[in-house]
């Protein structure tokens, strides 16, 4: 071999070894904000003034995802049932790049089709829907591949290949 070809697989392989530490690190302290999250929002109705909600972080969405894809992130980063205007604010707040002229409109469509694919549970309450993702479901595997991808850390981090 020659030598550049060594150093860019030395090189190669630090950048697989160190991605592979950070997600570690990032799974662990993902855990505990997960067990922060469910403390804030079991004491927030004792307070008089919190917001449980303000702990969410907005997701952060590829580049290249449609609008499908963008939904499906934004459901699979809240454990809770969502209202699809909540689902378009999670979007806009996330950044999200909308062609939509009716933004609402496409996110309650999309919604519908998720539960007919069985993608996402239904919930009604006093006639309005609610949705929320499977979680027995992962959709990081279908995510596009193009462009900047910053996968949400909830998602499970990729398996690496022997």
């Amino acid at each position: 071999m020659c030598l550049m070809t060594d150093t860019y697989d030395k090189a190669y392989q630090e950048a697989l070894d160190e991605h592979s530490s950070i997600l570690a690190k990032r799974a662990k302290e993902d855990k505990r904000l997960a067990q922060l999250e469910k403390i804030i929002e079991s004491l927030a109705p004792l307070c008089e003034e919190a917001d449980p909600s303000q702990i969410q972080a907005p997701i952060l969405v590829p580049a290249t995802a449609s609008l499908a894809d963008a939904c499906r992130l934004a459901l699979q980063g809240y454990e809770r049932f969502l209202m699809p205007a909540a689902i378009r604010d999670i979007l806009v707040a996330s950044g999200y790049k909308r062609k939509q002229s009716n933004l609402l409109a496409s996110v309650h469509s999309l919604c519908k089709r998720f539960v007919e694919k069985g993608e996402v549970e239904e919930q009604v309450h006093d006639g309005k829907k609610y949705y929320r993702w499977k979680k027995e479901r992962s959709y990081t595997a279908h995510l596009p591949v193009k462009g900047p991808i910053v996968i949400h850390p909830r998602l499970e981090a990729p398996k690496k290949k022997d």
